[in-house]
């Protein structure tokens, strides 16, 4: 499933702008340290960026 992931972020003027970024959803698989986590998100190639960037 494609889905859009962003994380609360301010810039160096304490002024909101927020990480972006699109992925895919897979299941966690990856090992007892990251059983926490049900679902991660593979990020696709234009990476996480900051919304004043797009």
């Amino acid at each position: 499933m494609s889905i859009k992931i962003y994380s609360d972020d301010e810039n160096h003027l304490n002024e909101r702008d927020n990480l972006i970024a699109d992925g895919i959803v897979e299941l966690n698989t990856y090992g007892e340290w990251t059983k926490p986590a049900k679902w991660n998100c593979r990020i696709d190639k234009n990476g996480i960026k900051h919304e004043s960037d797009i």
